[in-house]
């Protein structure tokens, strides 16, 4: 999904009605507009399937949007505040700097320059919405060209229904619409096909030239529109500034072509509508209303795509490598007392502090911040455990606090789906107001733990579990976010295939409409003996497993393996509990040395060179009591394929190296 979807989306959710402009651009990539223009999101997804690159236009009817410029030398800030302006209301930012500021007020009609640097947007007009990115012109001495992003800058609640009431001070500069009623031929103001039929005749129309009547070919034009076809100035205004004035020698700049207009409705003659386009133009070919949604098929053929350009394909949406994806849903999968909440505690702990976990690495490096609902642990216990991760890791419990949002349990009952005859329900104003809260706090990650928690549906039916796991990749893709959710894997299935997706509870679904999941489980025998790790202490230890990876290669090994230890809680007496990586690598290395220095004072005290790796093993199994549990092949293997290259003990001058002699394998000191 691209930026300028997801925020059209977005803004649509708010209850403001959208629509595409050109890619890259400011003007209508439709005709019509005013009409055409909506929330409905299955309109809105296909336009943009269209050109995913279109920018997102606001139509301002029934708003009032004040429009501050900075450019050219305009000081439209200072002269908005000057009047008593303000910002406390749903504010967007420009790329040049200067402000769009939404407003709810009287039914208003366009007013530009109502000061020096400010312009009213409102009946059938538009502003260039949050989200669109724009080729910006700076025309002063340096001709500058900037490319820039509309962002929010203020969201004051943000929906349509709820935004600030204008200023006093732009309410009084304010007029009614020029909407007359319907008169001469029954014929309507601002019809579907009478702003389509203008579109196309002024195409065709003579543009204003200085110097050879510009300013009365100016005025006619715009008669023509607001008389003969029947629109109001704003509809005029925005038809005329869309296909018209930039053929314009020079072009009209936008307050001089809207007087135009007004004079064009306080002065023009004849009845309204007294000459219906198809008999006064004879020159003009009428066009027929065509649909406003762009049609997925064409006699019952589909719309196809070539491949991207090499050039057009970028990287992954990582947010986490190999752990957590933009607009994409993880699944840590785990049974009851495996650790899923610390584990996932502990590392987003660690991202928010623009830190990488063991194998999980930052894409951007930069500090990450997260919406967290756990529904088993309240909000005192959650900070308890995060604050003992601060310092367990010595991590900046204040950055932890200022990149962690926590939805209490106590305060939030998140249910986001339920059945009713067996028919699955989305909550959906749970859903908006989730999606709010993520933009509103501006989050990377959105953390649900547990899955089961989200919903009342048949966990063990494809069907209902599909429903639950699309809501969580609507909120990922429309808040552009990795969701992450945790979830309980079958009953005894502890000793199964580590990584077995098979082993996780509940229907096939979930883990089928997740782009990643993994598993954390206790180790295996194979492992507590591969590591070095006695009987005792198995249980202090736990094994991150790949179940799904799309986006990677699964190596069938763990992923990362982690050992909990337990922190004192420097201000009371608790101790929490917290998994620390544990490496493969540096534990291995440990215990070829400790093996080597066996080895080396055998043979020093013998006062031999070199003894065979048959003699090697029966020492190490003597010296030790975890290898005494080993088989003898068993041992022999591994001491093999430890010492295949040199091993030296530090802070010792010999080192082991492994030789053949003859048929024998020789441990010869070096």
């Amino acid at each position: 999904m691209s930026i300028q979807l997801a925020a059209a989306l977005a803004m649509a959710r708010r209850g403001f009605k959208v629509f595409p402009l050109r890619a890259w651009g400011k003007r209508p990539a439709i005709n019509a507009f005013q009409h055409a223009a909506t929330c409905d999101e299955n309109t809105i997804r296909a336009w943009w399937n269209v050109e995913p690159r279109y920018n997102v236009g606001i139509l301002t009817t029934g708003l009032v949007v004040v429009d501050i410029d900075v450019k050219n030398g305009k000081d439209g800030i200072n002269a908005y505040i000057t009047h008593g302006g303000h910002f406390d209301t749903f504010v967007v930012k420009t790329p040049t700097g200067g402000y769009h500021c939404y407003f709810n007020g009287p039914i208003s009609k366009l007013a530009a320059g109502v000061f020096s640097g400010v312009d009213i947007r409102a009946y059938n007009g538009y502003v260039v919405g949050p989200g669109s990115i724009v080729d910006a012109k700076l025309s002063g001495e340096d001709n500058i060209k900037v490319t820039g992003e509309y962002v929010i800058d203020h969201d004051n609640g943000g929906n349509a229904e709820d935004l600030s009431w204008v200023p006093l001070s732009i309410e009084s500069k304010l007029e009614k619409p020029g909407v007359r009623a319907r008169i001469d031929f029954s014929v309507e103001i601002d019809t579907i096909t009478a702003i389509l039929n203008a579109t196309e005749w002024l195409k065709a129309a003579e543009p204003a030239i200085e110097g050879m009547g510009g300013d009365n070919r100016t005025y006619e034009t715009a008669a023509k529109l607001v008389r003969d076809f029947a629109l109001s100035p704003e509809t005029a205004f925005q038809l005329l500034w869309q296909n018209w004035n930039e053929r314009c020698i020079p072009p009209w700049p936008e307050y001089q072509l809207w007087h135009k207009v007004e004079n064009a409705v306080a002065y023009g003659k004849g009845p309204l509508g007294a000459a219906r386009p198809e008999a006064y133009f004879s020159n003009v070919q009428l066009v027929t209303v065509p649909q406003l949604v762009p049609a997925t098929q064409e006699q019952g053929i589909l719309i196809t795509d070539d491949p991207l350009n090499a050039m057009k394909i970028g990287d992954r949406p990582w947010l986490i490598e190999r752990l957590m994806l933009k607009e994409d849903v993880t699944v840590l999968a785990g049974h009851g007392s495996a650790g899923k909440s610390i584990f996932t505690l502990t590392a987003i702990c660690h991202f928010a502090c623009g830190k990488n976990f063991d194998p999980y690495k930052l894409k951007d490096k930069r500090p990450l911040r997260f919406l967290i609902y756990n529904a088993e642990d309240g909000l005192e216990e959650q900070s308890r455990r995060m604050l003992a991760i601060c310092y367990a890791f010595n991590l900046d419990y204040e950055l932890v606090q200022s990149n962690i949002k926590i939805l209490d349990k106590a305060k939030n009952e998140l249910t986001l789906a339920k059945t009713i005859s067996n028919t699955p329900i989305q909550n959906d104003d749970l859903i908006t107001s989730i999606i709010k809260t993520a933009l509103h706090k501006n989050v990377d990650v959105i953390v649900f733990d547990p899955l089961v928690n989200l919903h009342t549906c048949n966990e063990n039916d494809n069907g209902q579990m599909r429903f639950v796991m699309s809501i969580l990749n609507r909120i990922a893709c429309e808040t552009r976010t990795s969701v992450f959710i945790t979830h309980h894997t079958t009953k005894g299935s502890t000793k199964e295939s580590k990584g077995d997706p098979d082993t996780i509870r509940g229907a096939s679904a979930i883990i089928n409409s997740a782009r990643i999941s993994l598993m954390i489980s206790s180790i295996t025998d194979e492992d507590r003996t591969e590591l070095n790790i006695t009987e005792e202490d198995h249980n202090s230890y736990a094994r991150i497993d790949d179940a799904k990876a799309n986006m990677y290669m699964k190596t069938g090994k763990a992923s990362m393996y982690i050992q909990w230890k337990s922190t004192k809680m420097l201000l009371t007496n608790d101790y929490v509990g917290v998994p620390s990586p544990f490496s493969y690598k540096d534990k291995t290395l440990k215990q070829r040395q400790d093996m080597a220095t066996i080895i080396i004072d055998e043979l020093l005290m013998m006062g031999k060179g070199s003894m065979t790796v048959t003699d090697a093993a029966r020492v190490v199994a003597r010296e030790n009591n975890l290898y005494a549990k080993m088989s003898e092949p068993t041992l022999r293997r591994r001491i093999q394929t430890w010492f295949k290259t040199p091993v030296k003990v530090e802070g010792r001058a010999e080192h082991i190296v492994l030789k053949k002699e003859g048929e024998l394998w020789v441990l010869q000191l070096g």
